[in-house]
């Protein structure tokens, strides 16, 4: 008898536990059962398709009952407009191989890729404020983030992921934009900046992200992107800079700390 109600119990946390991490019955919802395999390239994500507005909004209403929910992050959630039909995939982009791009606006991001070999996010830089998650929680990413570690998907991180697409100020986000296409990362490298920051950035990454951005579920309309996890591990780090002129420099990339040119076995690797 003891141990059957001991059985019970534990069946009951699971239940407590997935509920409020926002995995049910409903498919839309259910991102695990939906999005959580490993090796999705792009072009399987678009496949499965793209989640309709309905969903989104039924998702971010999910979110908003969450008792951790920070003050700022709350009041962003209940006035959303970003959101729009075949906008964002069911599938979470999980191919390690993937390439990204990025033109870099958080200060001292350059040099985490470079000595540290992953993403900067906006959030790390104020956590250790003690009232941060207060404000700009909850936190939803475990850190350092292992390479097959998908269970910190849900409702939450989703709908995080969806207000960074709008901003990565409020909140702070946990999430790092990276862009599918060069082009879309060239937009946000200004002419005005200096050093390592006037520069378009490239890597392989495990986005363990839908792709964001689009039009019509298309990947080539709309500022199409992932919404990369902060702390997310890159390799093959490379870069062009922005030359006086508005022309680019030829690809360069950083082995052994420093930056070498890409020879042309190099080339055959690039989009």
């Amino acid at each position: 008898m003891f141990a059957r109600k001991k059985f019970y119990l534990f069946i009951t946390l699971i239940s407590l536990t997935c509920s409020f991490l926002g995995f049910n019955n409903n498919p839309d919802l259910a991102i695990g059962v939906i999005s959580l395999r490993s090796g999705v390239s792009v072009e399987q994500a678009l496949a499965n398709g793209c989640r309709d507005s309905r969903s989104l909004h039924t998702i971010v209403g999910e979110a908003l009952k969450n008792p951790l929910i920070g003050t700022t992050t709350k009041n962003k959630l209940s006035n959303i407009t970003s959101i729009r039909n075949n906008w964002v995939t069911f599938d979470y982009v999980t191919d390690h191989n993937t390439w990204g791009f990025r033109g870099p606006t958080i200060s001292g991001e350059v040099k985490t890729m470079m000595e540290e070999g992953e993403l900067l996010y906006k959030a790390r830089r104020f956590s250790r404020d003690i009232n941060f998650w207060l404000t700009d929680g909850p936190q939803v990413l475990p850190r350092p983030i292992s390479k097959d570690d998908m269970t910190w998907h849900n409702n939450m991180s989703l709908s995080l992921q969806i207000l960074a697409t709008s901003s990565s100020d409020e909140p702070k986000s946990q999430f790092v934009s990276v862009a599918l296409e060069e082009s879309v990362a060239e937009s946000f490298v200004s002419s005005s900046a200096k050093g390592d920051n006037r520069a378009v950035y490239k890597f392989q990454m495990n986005p363990q992200s839908p792709i964001f951005g689009m039009q019509e579920c298309d990947v080539k309309k709309g500022e199409v992107q992932f919404q990369v996890p902060g702390g997310t591990p890159i390799r093959n780090l490379q870069r062009k800079k922005l030359l006086n002129g508005g022309k680019w420099s030829s690809w360069e990339k950083y082995e052994n700390k420093s930056w070498i040119p890409v020879n042309n076995e190099d080339k055959d690797e690039l989009r």
